[in-house]
């Protein structure tokens, strides 16, 4: 267990709060507290039976108390406070509901004339059966009864509004609020924008289930014992409270009438696609148009509030504020002593943190703040990992390379092969090893995750990509292995992916004590043209931040002399490579190129129609998969196994052409159906018309 700071906090009926803003904190919380906390019942406990009436045991406007407000450490304008909701549970095995005169949607009210009477006041008392999570409505007028599942929610959470204002706690706006929405439950991140120093959140409004809208003004209003853990996102503003659960992605709009707080909600989904997710603007509103939910949450309330909900299966893999969900609910399952939870959930946070910082092409103080939170992230997994993980330092030059350590979980003593795995540009040294069985480490090797020169973190401390530092490199990965008392210095490997198959290829010429080398989704063009100028422009800025430059006149003289020529003719040890048909960053004559300069023993694995990435065509999913032949392959010549050189074209009718040239192709007499016309020569195809295709004989290049 960590030593995680936790704060237990009941207010007295004097320390309530009735406002947003106006309030003096009662506590001061730093980032990644844990607070666990007693809220009271909108009625303030004081409408307990149906004989009791809110117009005679209530005075207005002490309605609605809220616990806090509390201030967090750090926390100013620009800021976005993260309050993830562990779990809301009901205080009391009771909870209450009731009409209320001139409030609910079906009625006049004070904004809504009507000749008619107010409806009478009516209570129900709802008992809570907490073991079996059910709420028992019984009919007031009859016999009539039922159990409907619980469903425990905040109505109210919110911070200080901006402009020195005093909001009532019965209003949602955009500092948040009463919101009402069922989508505020536990497990739910909460995101508010703050607005003033310490942000000064409350929250209160506890119901035990409410329907969507709200419609009559009042839910299953009970008392809450709610467990919240406080985080800060830097520099990142929130201009509408935005909700964050394992599934769903939420956007709110408080406002009247209802239509404009439905805008409101749908424009910043809009919004948030575009600045988290990289959509341009009419992109994300077809896509909103198409996908969304647009549950009601309230629309009773001096603003109504609507909300969009967009299920995160849908949409790229990012992470949004920081990975703050992630990390939060891994502070929370490590509190609970669920261990393992809390393992899983560091590592996805430290992903989710180092996935935000793409998005930074200089060192600023928002990428070295996410460069920080991804490290302590990563530092929380590793000590709580099913197996040994250190964090290390390869010495360079005259600084050192980050890195993480990893043995195999049966490891206790003795030497172990072990493999340098290398990241792409795009990736990161915390991804190279699978939470879950790894392929390395499943087949008894260490894994020496790295971010090299100008990879990731690495130019957060200075080192910057270049080929005299890859050069450099290469002995240096391997030394400081080699002085590992675990590992076996005659057993050593390479493997890369994506840009990391260059630098792979360049460590592998580099440095002749490599046992072998396996890369993977090619960048193996001379001079790298096609990714830099013909891709997205990402790439290219990207690059020139990895390599220190502003100029792309200058930088495009500096990329010429990234190749492998003069270099590949030096490789003495085995080397593999897997790469896609079509590939589209690095076209495969280039790495056709680079294999007929090669000496060494080797094996080519081509896909057909595959990309960059390898995956998502027929050859990927039928044939030898990607990432087990990239290790099984390397884990056989670190056992010293022999194997011949050879070419492999895997098709997509689950068949392998070894030595096939491919390049060949265009003399084709095809006849076969058309996924098979370039699987090679006499195969016979395995779909429905079941016929042979013939090709010219190939000339085997090995």
């Amino acid at each position: 267990m960590s030593d995680l700071e936790v704060v237990r906090y009941r207010p007295e009926p004097g320390e309530l709060a009735w406002t947003f803003g106006g309030a003096p904190p009662v506590r001061t919380v730093a980032p990644g507290t844990v607070l666990e906390l007693w809220t009271e019942d909108a009625f303030c406990g004081r409408v307990r039976h149906e004989s009791d009436r809110v117009s005679e045991v209530l005075q207005f406007p002490f309605v609605n108390p809220q616990t806090g407000p509390f201030a967090v450490e750090g926390a100013e304008p620009g800021d976005t406070l993260a309050l993830h909701f562990v779990s809301i549970e009901p205080a009391r095995d009771w909870a209450v509901s009731t009409t209320v005169p001139l409030f609910g949607a079906l009625t006049a009210t004070h904004a809504t004339a009507m000749l008619h009477e107010p409806l009478p006041e009516v209570v129900w008392r709802w008992a809570l059966d907490r073991p079996a999570r059910t709420c028992r409505f019984e009919a007031r007028d009859g016999s009539w009864a039922v159990d409907l599942p619980m469903d425990p929610m905040h109505g109210t959470v919110g911070v200080a509004p901006a402009n020195l204002e005093v909001r009532s706690a019965l209003v949602p706006d955009a500092f948040g609020g009463n919101m009402d929405t069922p989508e505020l439950r536990a497990g739910v991140t909460c995101y508010l924008g703050v607005n003033v120093p310490g942000a000064l959140f409350s929250l209160g409004d506890g119901h035990a289930r409410q329907g969507e809208g709200e419609v009559c003004g009042v839910a299953v209003e009970c008392a809450m014992d709610t467990v919240v853990a406080v985080d800060l996102v830097k520099g990142v503003p929130c201009a509408w409270p935005r909700l964050e659960s394992d599934t769903h992605l939420v956007s709110t709009g408080s406002a009247r009438p209802l239509e404009d707080a439905f805008r409101i909600a749908q424009a910043d989904m809009v919004a948030w696609l575009g600045t988290d997710f990289g959509f341009e603007m009419l992109d994300a509103y077809q896509f909103v148009s198409q996908a969304v939910e647009a549950p009601l949450a309230n629309v009773v309330d001096a603003n109504y509030t609507s909300v969009a909900k967009l299920a995160k299966r849908w949409l790229p893999e990012r992470a949004v504020f920081g990975g703050a969900h992630a990390r939060l609910r891994a502070r929370a399952a490590e509190e609970d002593g669920a261990l393992v939870s809390a393992r899983d959930n560091y590592f996805m946070a430290a992903v989710h943190w180092a996935g935000s910082q793409w998005t930074y092409d200089e060192n600023n103080e928002q990428n070295i703040f996410l460069n920080q939170k991804k490290r302590e992230c990563y530092t929380s997994y590793a000590r709580l990992a099913d197996h040994r993980v250190e964090a290390v330092w390869v010495p360079f030059k005259d600084t050192a390379l980050p890195a993480w350590l990893h043995l195999p979980p049966d490891y206790t003593k003795g030497r172990i092969p072990a493999v340098v795995s290398l990241p792409g540009m795009d990736s990161f040294k915390e991804m190279s090893v699978a939470l879950y069985g790894d392929r390395w480490l499943n087949r008894g090797i260490a894994v020496l995750a790295v971010d090299g020169p100008g990879q990731y973190e690495a130019p957060i401390l200075g080192i910057r990509v270049s080929m005299e530092n890859w050069i450099a490199a290469a002995p240096a990965f391997y030394e400081f292995l080699a002085a590992r008392p675990e590992i076996d210095p005659e057993r050593i490997a390479v493997s890369g992916n994506s840009f990391g198959s260059f630098f792979g290829t360049i460590l592998a010429a580099n440095e002749p004590r490599y046992r072998c080398c396996a890369v993977t989704a090619t960048c193996l063009e001379p001079g790298c043209h096609t990714i830099f100028e013909e891709a997205s422009p990402t790439f290219k800025k990207r690059f020139m931040w990895m390599a220190g430059y502003t100029d792309e006149a200058k930088f495009d003289v500096f990329i010429k002399d990234f190749t492998w020529e003069g270099h590949v003719e030096k490789i003495r040890c085995p080397y593999l490579c897997l790469a896609g048909e079509a590939e589209e960053l690095s076209p495969l004559t280039y790495t056709e190129r680079l294999f007929a300069e090669l000496k060494a023993p080797k094996q080519l694995v081509v896909y057909q129609d595959a990309r960059h990435g390898i995956n998502g065509v027929p050859s990927v999913a039928l044939g030898p998969s990607p990432p087990t032949v990239v290790a099984h392959w390397p884990a056989a010549r670190l056992q010293r196994k022999h194997f011949p050189s050879a070419r492999w074209f895997a098709n997509a009718c689950d068949q392998i052409n070894k030595n096939a040239d491919w390049t060949l192709r265009s003399r084709a007499r095809r006849v076969g159906c058309r996924p098979c016309r370039r699987a090679g020569p006499g195969f016979r195809c395995r779909s429905a018309s079941r016929r042979r295709f013939r090709v010219a004989r190939p000339r085997n290049r090995l």
